[in-house]
This record gives structure tokens, sequence and C-alpha cells, in this order.
């Protein structure tokens, strides 16, 4: 597994247990929900801003 997938997992994993939908995930987080699903899909690389404001939308502290 690379980091990059355990990164991705790390983020599906948290906000499953919060609960909180892909939409919900990517108005907080301020981005499209169609990039954040090709992202987190590893169709497309997800640039650092975004990795950052979706962390912090989830509060995940230390996966970078």
């Amino acid at each position: 597994m690379t980091k990059k997938q355990i990164i991705y997992d790390t983020i599906k994993a948290k906000r499953a247990k919060l609960g909180i939908s892909q939409l919900k995930l990517a108005e907080l987080a301020g981005v499209k929900e169609s990039t954040l699903i090709r992202n987190l899909k590893g169709e497309t690389d997800m640039n650092l801003g975004t990795l950052l404001m979706i962390c912090e939308a989830l509060n995940i502290k230390g996966i970078i």
C-alpha cells in the first residue's frame, strides 16, 4: 500500500466514522464533490492545499 493510499484511506475512514457524506465533506473543505471523489479514488492527484482543507474539515492532525 502506498503512502498516498494510506492517507486517502484515513480520510475515508474518518469521514465514515463521523457520518459525513462526500458532499458534506466537499462543502466543509471548500472543494467540488467531483474533485474530492476523483482524488480519493486515486484517479487524480490531490494537491496539498486540498489535502490540508480536507484534513482541517475532518480535524485530522499529523497525517502528512
